[in-house]
């Protein structure tokens, strides 16, 4: 049985005609000994990719594709990396349910625009940092 279903469902492909270029879920799991939640996070990616043509999905093995791992930087298992015109640097770690999945689709359209959401202000201010910084949003289910 499908995870995304009926009218959420619809409200993604609504979401999804805003999309204006490619985007390319890049998933990492691994097959020996997976993580919990590696499979649901694999699937769930396949059916948001059946969702709208400009949307693939890539799969690798986080133990076997360390060129891969280390292009995309990626830290730990599971792991989504969203890749348009070029790699922006999002990234999911683990399961993106609840509340993260509303940020995930809302992701995957900036991606595919090529636009951050960030109103003009914001991206000045940040322009002005005068050394690079690693940004990190966490989010707990409680």
């Amino acid at each position: 049985m499908p995870m995304i279903q009926g009218e959420n469902r619809q409200a993604i492909q609504e979401r999804f005609q805003a999309l204006t270029g490619p985007v390319t879920l890049v998933i990492f799991t691994q097959a020996v000994d997976p993580p919990q939640k590696s499979q649901e996070t694999t699937e769930i990616m396949g059916e948001l990719a059946g969702l709208s043509d400009q949307l693939s999905v890539k799969i690798y093995d986080f133990q076997e594709d360390r060129d891969a791992v280390d292009k995309y930087n990626v830290e730990r298992i599971p792991a989504i990396v969203l890749e348009g015109a070029k790699d922006y640097g999002v990234r999911y770690y683990g399961f993106p349910g609840g509340y993260e999945f509303g940020a995930l689709i809302e992701d995957i359209v900036n991606v595919s625009q090529g636009d951050s959401g960030l109103s003009d202000q914001t991206k000045q201010r940040l322009s002005s940092l005068e050394k690079p910084v690693h940004l990190r949003v966490f989010s707990t289910p409680t």
